[in-house]
């Protein structure tokens, strides 16, 4: 039976919390339980050793509860962290209808086109950029950004731009645009409602972006801006269906801190679209909130 396939993503909302028995099993009885089992009391011993012994049971018991609530509480944390995830999902439609779900064993390639508005709010400077991306989605909710180019699968990494504010650049003039620290790691989390794309470091350095212009006086100036590492980027993940997905930095994503500015926090906006999309034409990305 002929298949097509899209990719997607689903959350993983399936941790199991910790069962509900009996509070005492596997912890130390209670002193009022050990009333007839004393095996340290003879006729022969104090009553002080009896106070003495007890008082230290009782901080015993009391260490083993203090570990027992914290085992308790790391494992609500991690199901409260299992539960933000998501990951990327292969779908099949089957063509009498239907669809089988599967998760990514391990990453296929992708590609990705962006059109996106790169601002220093300091200098006063904002550029359109248009570049390709190339990388991997999946297993689970990874995804890795390995190039950014000029031209779809090119080599050339600066990317001609164009003024949409001139700041202290030189009218007249073109901005070329670079990525930063590649490759990229990518993970998928769902915040709140949305489904968003988190930029981090993959071992290269903090992610960014730099912009070079032809200044006034005629030299070139660089402004580099990388992503605050308390604030990492993050684009908002929306089906495109029959293209693929769509990231949108949107005024939820964190703004970078950029040279030119000092680094300065949060003077470095970015703004616009990247389509994530599978190379073969018979393959689409899509989002999925579970199977």
């Amino acid at each position: 039976m002929p298949l097509t396939a899209r990719y997607g993503l689903c959350n993983i909302s399936d941790a199991v919390p910790p069962s509900k028995e009996d509070g005492r099993q596997g912890l130390a009885p209670e002193v009022s339980d050990l009333k007839d089992e004393r095996p340290w009391e003879s006729v022969n011993q104090p009553s002080r050793d009896k106070g003495v012994l007890q008082h230290m049971l009782r901080i015993q018991i009391l260490g083993l509860a203090l570990v027992s609530a914290l085992m308790l509480s790391a494992l609500a944390a991690g199901s409260a962290s299992a539960a933000e995830l998501h990951q990327w999902l292969l779908v099949h439609d089957l063509s009498g209808g239907g669809q089988v779900h599967l998760l990514l064993a391990a990453p296929i390639r992708v590609h990705t086109e962006g059109l996106l508005l790169l601002e220093d709010s300091t200098p006063g400077t904002k550029v359109h950029c248009h570049g390709f991306g190339a990388g991997t989605v999946g297993p689970h909710g990874l995804d890795l950004t390995e190039s950014i180019t000029l031209e779809l699968l090119g080599t050339k990494k600066t990317i001609s731009c164009t003024f949409d504010k001139v700041g202290l650049c030189k009218s007249g003039t073109e901005p070329v645009a670079e990525a930063v620290h590649l490759p990229w790691h990518t993970q998928l989390l769902l915040r709140g409602t949305q489904v968003r794309d988190l930029i981090l470091a993959h071992g290269g350095g903090t992610p960014g972006y730099a912009v070079t212009c032809t200044n006034i006086l005629g030299g070139k100036t660089t402004d580099e801006c990388l992503e605050a590492p308390s604030k990492p980027a993050s684009t908002l993940m929306k089906n495109e269906i029959g293209s693929g997905v769509l990231g949108t930095f949107n005024t939820e994503s964190p703004a970078a801190n950029c040279s030119q500015a000092g680094g300065a926090e949060g003077t470095g906006k970015v703004a616009g679209t990247v389509l994530t999309k599978n190379p073969s034409s018979t393959l689409l990305l899509e989002t999925s909130f579970g199977p």
